[in-house]
């Protein structure tokens, strides 16, 4: 499991939003994982991904994104939902 980028500025609330393109390369069977800060609300290091949601990634490694996109949603649900008013959303990719 690795980072990939940096965190980018909220769209919508500056007219020229300073974005930073990154390009990598999947390899077959490799997954990306795109999320917003909703998910990281509950943490006091902006940035930093809780264990729990690392654990919660590495648990099934050859899951489809289907499969971790629900349990990225179990986790949302189980460990974060509090009524929070941030937004979550997430976007999983695999390669075939």
């Amino acid at each position: 499991m690795e980072h990939v980028g940096q965190h980018g500025t909220l769209l919508g609330v500056t007219q020229d939003p300073v974005l930073v393109d990154v390009e990598i390369d999947l390899e077959p069977g490799e997954t990306l994982i795109a999320f917003t800060d909703g998910i990281l609300r509950k943490h006091e290091a902006l940035g930093d991904v809780p264990e729990e949601l690392i654990e919660v990634l590495q648990s099934e490694p050859l899951a489809s994104a289907a499969s971790v996109r629900e349990r990225v949603q179990r986790y949302v649900h189980d460990v974060i939902s509090d009524g929070q008013a941030d937004d979550i959303a997430v976007i999983v990719l695999r390669a075939q």
